[in-house]
């Protein structure tokens, strides 16, 4: 009971010692993959990870080395989306290293990240991770410019049918001249198990200077290889959304989201696993 107490003393300093700061939007706020976009942007407490985006803690619960990649749209607009590639290194049953690569944005303004991370299993199905990432941005009015921000992400279950987790993203803001301002981000999940096929996911999200967002998912598997999606974010977005996996090896996910003002947006994920039977 004590790790879990700290855990959450220190994500709350955490997320007091962001606040006052001048920010601006930053890739490590839009960064998810195609499930969390199915599932209501919920993606930080996981039960079966696949890819550590949503979670760096997620590294040290896949036990096989393989790859994930995922490209989707803002809205359908030409010419803006996003684009994720990882690498996973499993080099025991209890720790993992992965590599991250992002871009975000469309040709005139955009973001790229390069992430290394770390993260290592505390008990059976709980862990710890963190990731440092090299983020550039390019802009017409003010140019290149890159700073450094890290990440921290913790997972643990409380009990068999109940996933308590956290992801930090630059946890300290760092401001510095020909710099860009990275803004801090504090997000707090829960998975129930409602039963054997049904989880139920809810989020909280808040980052400086953007609206906080709570958000709620469920995930329904009907068999094995098969996962369906749904979901609700407090500004009224809709979410949708399912996955299938081949031959064991290789998982294929779809995302869809509408939003009540904008257009809708879409999303392809593919992960693959080298070791796994």
């Amino acid at each position: 009971m004590r790790q879990y107490k700290a855990l959450f003393f220190v994500s709350y300093i955490f997320y007091l010692t962001s606040q006052g700061s001048v920010a601006q939007h930053s890739i490590t706020q839009s960064i998810s993959d195609t499930r969390s976009m199915g599932s209501g942007n919920c993606g930080v407490a996981f039960s079966n990870p696949v890819n550590f985006i949503n979670n760096t803690a997620y590294l040290g619960l896949i036990q096989e080395s393989g790859f994930y990649t995922n490209y989707s749209s803002y809205f359908l607009i030409q010419g803006i989306s996003q684009i994720n590639i990882q690498g996973i290194y499993s080099n025991s049953n209890s720790s993992g290293w992965g590599l991250h690569l992002s871009r975000d944005g469309s040709k005139e303004w955009n973001e790229n990240l390069i992430g290394i991370a770390y993260s290592r299993k505390v008990s059976t199905h709980s862990s710890i991770g963190i990731q440092l990432n090299a983020i550039q941005r390019q802009q017409i009015e003010s140019g290149n410019s890159t700073t450094l921000s890290p990440s921290i992400g913790a997972l643990f279950q409380i009990i068999p049918n109940l996933i308590l987790a956290t992801q930090i993203n630059n946890p300290i803001p760092i401001q510095k001249n020909n710099r860009p301002i990275v803004n801090s981000q504090f997000k707090f999940g829960l998975n129930y198990k409602v039963y054997q096929q049904l989880n139920f996911l809810t989020e909280f999200n808040a980052s400086q200077n953007i609206t906080t967002f709570i958000q709620f998912g469920l995930e329904y598997k009907p068999m094995d290889r098969l996962s369906f999606r749904t979901g609700y974010v407090s500004n009224g977005l809709i979410t949708a959304g399912f996955s299938v996996v081949v031959k064991n090896k290789l998982n294929l996910e779809l995302g869809y989201s509408l939003h009540p003002v904008l257009n809708n947006s879409a999303g392809l994920g593919l992960s693959y696993y080298f070791n796994k039977k």
